[in-house]
């Protein structure tokens, strides 16, 4: 999440500054993530952005551990992404960026919880063991 993070927001500045076309975009960035990798092949295919997109999130997501919401963000942002004009697309990419920040501190949040929680059924497992031992 925090590349993906990352990408979108320098596809903000990069459409901000310089207009540069949706797939040169992903071009650009493609050895970023596998995602993007996965998108520039497809165009270069030449299927249409979209679909390209939506086939690069599933094959690209795949194992990453990302929950549904996350891909559906992915998968959302890519989509309405080069549909709209500059400032559109600007503002697309700052609202997304702000979903995903959103996203990220959830998720270092829960990871705090549940590593306390993890060391904790550790550390009692260890004592349970000690006690059945002896």
């Amino acid at each position: 999440m925090e590349r993906f993070l990352r990408f979108v927001t320098a596809v903000q500045a990069e459409i901000q500054f310089s207009s540069i076309p949706v797939r040169q975009l992903i071009a650009k960035h493609r050895e970023d993530m596998k995602l993007l990798e996965f998108c520039h092949q497809y165009c270069e295919e030449q299927q249409d952005f979209p679909s390209a997109w939506r086939q690069a999130v599933v094959k690209g997501t795949k194992g990453c551990g990302l929950q549904k919401k996350d891909v559906q963000m992915i998968s959302d942002f890519g989509t309405a992404l080069g549909s709209t004009d500059l400032a559109g697309q600007a503002a697309h990419c700052q609202l997304t960026a702000q979903l995903l920040e959103t996203q990220l501190e959830t998720a270092r949040q829960e990871k705090g919880k549940k590593a306390k929680l993890y060391s904790m059924l550790g550390i009692f497992f260890g004592v349970a063991m000690a006690l059945v031992i002896s």
